[in-house]
């Protein structure tokens, strides 16, 4: 099981490396929140590229990426109400699940898949994710 203090620190870590590099800004928002298209449309990190993440009852289930050109807003939402999966939906369907978000600037947003990468192999056991299918 990884909680976000454990995520919070390897994002740290990760970036700790980057000589110069500040790190992403992190959101916490509600799943409810997630699936309201308005919302995460006109959230202050829509149009970044950088990860999220899904937590269900304070473990963490997915991690996932949004590159410069499509925007957290629209993979935030996309993977928010992809219902049809048994477990996934477990997750997405949990009025407590929360989504943390790590945005990057635009002069960062090249690191988001290094990141995702990162994150997934060391909290591989963790998560609900097709990828790793």
């Amino acid at each position: 099981m990884a909680s976000l203090n454990e995520v919070t620190s390897a994002v740290t870590d990760f970036f700790s490396r980057i000589s110069g590099n500040p790190g992403p800004s992190h959101y916490e928002i509600g799943i409810r929140d997630s699936q309201d298209k308005l919302f995460v449309k006109n959230a202050e990190w829509a149009h970044n590229a950088g990860i999220y993440l899904f937590f269900k009852e304070a473990e963490l289930k997915y991690v996932g990426r949004a590159l410069i050109t499509t925007g957290l807003a629209r993979r935030v939402f996309e993977q928010a109400t992809a219902f049809d999966d048994p477990k996934w939906d477990d997750v997405i369907r949990n009025p407590t699940s929360k989504v943390h978000i790590f945005a990057l600037t635009s002069v960062e947003s090249y690191w988001a898949p290094s990141l995702e990468l990162f994150l997934t192999q060391r909290f591989r056991a963790s998560l609900v994710n097709k990828r790793l299918s």
